[in-house]
């Protein structure tokens, strides 16, 4: 088996395992990271029936999901030929406001060069400790 079927067989394993994902709750998040860990079932079936009472069983249907936005890459923007004009020219804004000297606004861009933007891995079956690992604890700093 070559790489890029190797490759292929190991995406459509996680699109699988991410179909059937049941969010049960979140462990954590981290807005300076821009990182929320999701702790829940791999159900046996895509099937929603019946779904929402299954109980989480560690180290046997508990899975946790990590969603982490990713950072610009000035490298891959200049490696797909993307100028600067032409990424502001294709963010697709949603939302505004402004001062009198500052303006904001959240929205999208649709250039390729900024895809994939997020990063997702996937713990399955999650044991306790890996659960503990990640459930929000209180800092000191």
């Amino acid at each position: 088996m070559d790489s890029d079927t190797n490759n292929t067989t190991t995406l459509s394993e996680i699109e699988g395992l991410l179909r059937r994902f049941q969010f049960k709750e979140v462990l954590s998040d981290d807005t300076s990271s821009k990182t929320i860990w999701l702790l829940g079932i791999i159900a046996a079936t895509t099937s929603t029936a019946n779904i929402v009472d299954e109980p989480v069983v560690v180290g046997h249907n508990a899975a946790i999901v990590v969603l982490e936005r990713m950072a610009f890459s000035p490298l891959a923007i200049a490696e797909a030929g993307c100028s600067l004009p032409t990424l502001l020219d294709s963010v697709l804004l949603a939302t505004g406001e402004r001062n009198d000297v500052y303006a904001w606004a959240t929205g999208d861009a649709s250039v390729a060069a900024l895809k994939p933007d997020l990063r997702i891995a996937l713990t399955y079956p999650a044991t306790q400790k890996h659960i503990d690992k990640h459930r929000r604890q209180l800092r000191k700093w």
